[in-house]
Parts: C-alpha cells; structure tokens; sequence
C-alpha cells in the first residue's frame, strides 16, 4: 500500500454509485435507505456496528422565540422518535431519550425526552408564541437522513402551528452557520471519541466549553456547575449521581431536542 486518498463526497447518492462503480473502495457513512441494498451487492461488504452518534436539533437561544424553554419543551415532545427511527435508520438505531448516548457511562434515561403530543400542546400554550409561529431548520445538503428527519418534522409540528421551513446548505456553509450563531434550528450530530460522557458534556453544556454550548447559547449554572463537579469527581457513584442530575436538567430544558 503506497497510499491512502480521502475524498469529501457529501452527498450520499453520489458516494454509492462511486462504490458501486469502483470509483471508491470504502463509504464510511452510506445511506440507510441504501445499505440493505448494498449488502447484496457483489463485491460490496457493507456492515453495522454500535456507534455512540446522537442525532439532535440545536435551537439558537440567542433568538426569539427559542429562548423561551416552553417553545423547546414543546418541540422537544412533538417528535416522535420511534417513527423516525423505522422511517430514517430503517430500525439502525434507539430513540435518543438522554443528553448521553446508551453504552456511555452513566447514561440514564430516566425523566428523558419522549414524543408525547399532549404535553407539546400544553408546553406551547404556556409559551410566548401560543398560537405558534415560523422558523426555520438549516441541515446540510446532499445528507439524505437530515432531509427526511426534517420532513417529518415539518409534519409532526404542525398541529402545533408551528410551519417549520428547511433551508439546505452545502456542509462547509451549514457549519460555518452554526459557529457564527446564524440559525434560529439546526440539525446537528456528535460522536463519542473517548468513553467519558465529559468530552460531550463540556462542549455541549459549557459556555466556555469550546463551543458556546454546542453552539446553542444554553446557559443554565447550575447544569455547568454539576458538570464542573462530575468532571473532576473520581468516585464513581457520586459521578453517576451528578451526571443523572445534569440528565434531567438538560431534558427539563430541552435547549437541544435529540
């Protein structure tokens, strides 16, 4: 093996038919709706395997009206993740229900995120906007999954009144969009590269973590402050303990809906 070359493909269609044609011999992120499909391709090896991604919709705090926690809380709960589970992954995945993935330590789901339209209902009509409003969800051009999770959001948020608009951007704009705090919605997704639910806890609760909360501008002190606390306890369940309190607190404030 004399060399390795990385070509960017972002759109899904594209990188299969490269594979299909020899064009590429490796599709590190193929599409769902194609990967049964390729697993009886000749020639094609296509496999599965446990990942700690989390799929998740960052709201812009920073803008009216996702500063208000009744409007996220509400948005939170009219997703129904079982359905975009079969729909999206084609069964390839669980419901996030916790700000940590499953497999992570510490993970609990308990007081976590579920689709319940009733309560979204109730949550918007507490809300400044109760009779609903318009926004807008930025996801990046060419990935299959976002576009359709963005479809059925689109549908399930209009019993809500809310009329939910979808702007594509190639992947280098979309990302610049979310450094620059230029999103009222985002859809986002972060993967695990060491097992310490620290590595996603700072950057995604911290203002100061790196990233101004996931690029949310959550800012709750009492959630940075358990995850300060969890981050240099070297006890185990008084680890837990911290990180199940951050759980419920974050899911309580939906700042980002996974």
């Amino acid at each position: 093996l004399n060399s390795v070359q990385f070509s960017v493909v972002p759109d899904a269609n594209t990188r299969q038919l490269q594979l299909e044609g020899n064009q590429a011999d490796i599709d590190t992120f193929p599409d769902w709706s194609s990967f049964s499909t390729l697993k009886s391709r000749p020639g094609i090896v296509a496999t599965a395997f446990p990942s700690t991604e989390i799929d998740y919709i960052d709201f812009n705090e920073k803008k009216a009206p996702f500063n208000d926690v009744h409007v996220r809380q509400a948005i939170s709960d009219a997703i129904d993740r079982n359905a975009m589970v079969s729909a999206v992954l084609f069964g390839n995945g669980k419901p996030a229900n916790s700000l940590l993935m499953p497999g992570l330590p510490y993970y609990d789901a308990t007081g976590g995120q579920t689709f319940n339209l009733a309560a979204a209902k109730k949550a918007l009509a507490q809300s400044s906007v109760p009779h609903g409003f318009t926004t807008t969800l930025l996801i990046a051009a060419g990935n299959p999954n976002m576009a359709t999770v963005a479809q059925i959001m689109q549908s399930e948020l209009k019993p809500l009144g809310i009329t939910m608009n979808i702007q594509q951007m190639d992947a280098t704009a979309w990302h610049a969009a979310l450094v620059s705090s230029n999103f009222t919605m985002a859809y986002a997704q972060w993967t695990m590269d060491i097992p310490d639910p620290d590595e996603w806890t700072s950057f995604a609760t911290d203002p100061k973590g790196g990233a101004d909360s996931a690029f949310s501008s959550y800012d709750n002190p009492q959630v940075i402050s358990l995850n300060k606390q969890a981050e240099q306890e070297t006890d185990p369940a008084k680890r837990a303990a911290l990180y199940d309190q951050l759980q419920r607190l974050t899911s309580q404030d939906a700042f980002l809906a996974y």
